[in-house]
């Protein structure tokens, strides 16, 4: 049997096991690498962060949810001989959205880990009302019920000053292990991922993989920008990564990293595509005219079960086109630019 026939089994045998693997809390998916739910949401799906140990020092990537359970944490680092309180040395945040960092609330009454964001998203995390005062399109009805209800948006955390802010390229090292910080500003203006270049793993937070098994369905907030997600998924595809950790859904491995990451330039560009014909169609439209027409025609994939997140994207989307001198907007009207 050739190699790159073994490595196609290989593939598929390890993605039928790997979401069983990761079913229980806290097991572990790769030596020193344990993931942990935090929360399932209907829209989003599971909520995960990981734990990286190595020799007597552990970082977490992301926070995850308020819901964010200490125990499992503390049993998983009890069985290398340390401790939450001693060896956890920081939580790296891919972003600042609230169910990445209201885990932090938990996290750092028990330990003395510092806090790492990129510098675009620290005012957030120190100020959790502006992302919805500065990073959704919210209407009036947007706004009623995100103040009555719960859900990832919900900011139900203190705000935080982070003890280091991050830049596109920083190399943080901790025991062997050594993470590069690639910012890549789609999702969020100050979205990191994670990259390990010697055991080829990207921590890709909500860049590729925003929804479960659905790499095509994604969103972004107004200070995130489609132009920068698809430059930096390019940029992704070209490193060598076998192992892909998102934060809403299983890890993909060998294969199937490039195929995630692919669609999902795909499904950006096709999304701004569709605002143009949609936009061109009509000569002239407002953002809930262009959600009407994505819904409707299903022309697009869309978070069709949290409106503010379609529209919030939708908006991004618009801003992304303009800058890139193909629509004019004026007074919430959008038309193509002659």
């Amino acid at each position: 049997m050739c190699l790159s026939s073994l490595k196609t089994i290989l593939d598929s045998v390890i993605s039928a096991v790997i979401p069983t693997m990761i079913s229980m809390s806290g097991e572990q998916i790769l030596p020193g690498v344990y993931q942990f739910m935090t929360e399932f949401t209907d829209e989003l799906g599971p909520v995960f962060v990981y734990l990286l140990v190595s020799g007597d020092k552990a970082v977490m990537i992301d926070a995850g949810t308020a819901h964010l359970e200490l125990s499992p944490i503390k049993q998983v680092l009890g069985r290398h001989g340390l401790s939450l309180k001693k060896n956890l040395v920081a939580v790296l945040c891919t972003h600042a959205h609230p169910d990445h960092v209201a885990g932090l609330t938990r996290l750092l009454r028990a330990s003395d880990a510092k806090v790492m964001i990129h510098e675009r998203d620290a005012p957030v995390l120190e100020d959790p009302s502006l992302m919805k005062k500065e990073r959704l399109h919210l209407d009036f009805l947007g706004r009623l019920s995100t103040r009555f209800t719960g859900g990832p948006f919900q900011a139900t955390h203190h705000g935080y000053k982070p003890d280091e802010t991050l830049h596109n390229n920083d190399s943080i090292s901790f025991g062997a292990i050594t993470l590069q910080v690639i910012h890549t500003g789609g999702h969020s203006a100050g979205h990191c991922a994670y990259y390990d270049s010697r055991r080829r793993l990207l921590f890709s937070g909500d860049e590729v993989n925003t929804f479960q098994n659905n790499p095509r369905l994604f969103f972004t907030d107004l200070s995130g920008s489609l132009s920068n997600r698809v430059r930096a998924l390019t940029r992704l595809e070209n490193l060598a990564i076998d192992y892909l950790f998102p934060t809403h859904d299983v890890p993909y491995l060998f294969s199937s990293v490039k195929t995630q990451i692919t669609q999902g330039i795909d499904a950006t560009q096709h999304f701004l595509s569709v605002l143009l014909n949609i936009i061109g169609a009509r000569g002239s439209a407002d953002i809930e005219q262009i959600v009407f027409d994505l819904t409707h025609t299903q022309s697009a994939p869309t978070p069709l079960n949290t409106p503010l997140l379609l529209r919030t994207t939708v908006h991004t989307a618009l801003l992304t086109l303009q800058q890139n001198g193909l629509i004019d907007g004026e007074r919430g009207v959008w038309s193509m630019r002659s």
